[in-house]
Parts: structure tokens; C-alpha cells; sequence
């Protein structure tokens, strides 16, 4: 899941700071994430869907499209 949070968030020109605000976590878990360190749960997958503009299952690796059908 790590490539997916970190390539979105670069995508979008976002820092790791802007993100962690956003989203509602510290900016350690969002590195946290996106080292595969820990996982989000459901809810910061919603939000990170929302933000990111795609959908839960591109986030986590199950579809190759980023937008839900």
C-alpha cells in the first residue's frame, strides 16, 4: 500500500505534513504508512480515498484504476 499513499500524495504535490493535516494523524504515521510500517484503518482509508480522489481498492492494491466504478 505504501507506492499508492505516497505516489497519490506526490501526485497531488502534496508534503507528508499536508497530508497528516488533512487526513487527521501525525505526520510519523503517514511515513508510518507509507513505509509499511502500520497500516491505516478503515476510516483514514476512506478519508485517504476522498482525498486522493480514487477509490479504497486502488489504494489497496486491488484494482489497477484509480477511480470507483
Amino acid at each position: 500500500m505504501k507506492n499508492y499513499i505516497r505516489s497519490e500524495r506526490v501526485r497531488l504535490g502534496m508534503t507528508a505534513r499536508e497530508l497528516a493535516d488533512k487526513v487527521g494523524v501525525s505526520e510519523s504515521t503517514i511515513t508510518a504508512w507509507e513505509n509499511e510500517k502500520r497500516d491505516p484503518n478503515l476510516s483514514y482509508l476512506v478519508c485517504l480515498a476522498k482525498t486522493f480522489s480514487c477509490s479504497v481498492d486502488y489504494l489497496l492494491g486491488l484494482s489497477d484504476e484509480r477511480k470507483a466504478s
